[in-house]
């Protein structure tokens, strides 16, 4: 297993484009794939919190999950590479970090409907993460010299900034650290952006991409189909909502 841009299109896209497929096509069922195996693995704490029998849980929540993380590894995989992608998204959720622990304590303190805020919460945190790589990736551009590097200047007000935006986020983090319902939330938010991170540069071999191809799609409507059947008017879905936010927190809103 190697990690970064070690080919074209990770792992399998010469050999897809080889077979006339469009750049990035044959990485659609692996993202699927893996995006619901991230799921998986991403949800596990917090089924095991929920006060409902583990299985049903998981099942419930690595389904609703994988219903937005699937799409999101694949399309990520897709588009792959990205110059300089890789910088400008590390550097943006530095940035954003600070202020996205000001905002969810806030919105922790302020509103008493979990799943509301969660879903709040989601919005204004992909806008501000995206807004934060978008501009990042810009100043890295006009800040390059002519071998595309940054200026040592450009770093140095980066590396600052990310520093600024680190200990503004600390110094929020130990007050809101005693509740307890709050530390589970970080820990379900920090481990599914570990593994969606992961799962988007994790490149497999040719022949392994020829089958994750094929059963991608298929992994992923049977695990998604199961949690949607499982979850329709049904009480737990209810009781996910309100033990674990996080992970429904992108599909909450329909």
């Amino acid at each position: 297993m190697t990690l970064g841009r070690s080919s074209e299109f990770g792992e399998g896209g010469a050999a897809s484009d080889a077979r006339g497929l469009a750049p990035g096509t044959g990485q659609l069922g692996t993202g699927l794939l893996l995006g619901s195996a991230a799921a998986i693995l991403g949800i596990l704490p917090a089924a095991l919190r929920v006060p409902e029998p583990f299985a049903l849980s998981a099942l419930g929540l690595a389904g609703a999950a994988a219903a937005w993380l699937g799409p999101v590894v694949a399309a990520a995989r897709a588009l792959r590479p990205l110059p300089g992608g890789l910088g400008s998204v590390s550097y943006g959720l530095l940035l954003s970090f600070g202020p996205l622990v000001l905002f969810a304590a806030k919105l922790w303190s302020a509103t008493h409907h979990r799943p509301l805020g969660a879903v709040t919460f989601s919005l204004i945190a992909s806008g501000l993460v995206l807004g934060c790589v978008v501009a990042t990736a810009h100043l890295r551009r006009v800040g390059s010299g002519p071998s595309g590097e940054p200026h040592r200047v450009m770093r140095v007000g980066l590396w600052i900034a990310c520093a600024a935006s680190l200990a503004l986020g600390a110094s929020r983090l130990p007050g809101s650290l005693g509740d307890a319902a709050f530390r589970s939330g970080l820990l379900d938010a920090l481990l599914l952006l570990a593994l969606t991170v992961g799962s988007t540069r994790w490149d497999v071999s040719a022949g392994l991409n020829r089958v994750f191809r094929i059963a991608g799609p298929v992994a992923y409507t049977l695990l998604v189909g199961g949690a949607a059947a499982l979850l329709h008017d049904s009480e737990l879905y209810a009781v996910l909502q309100r033990e674990a936010p996080v992970p429904l927190a992108p599909l909450l809103w329909l």
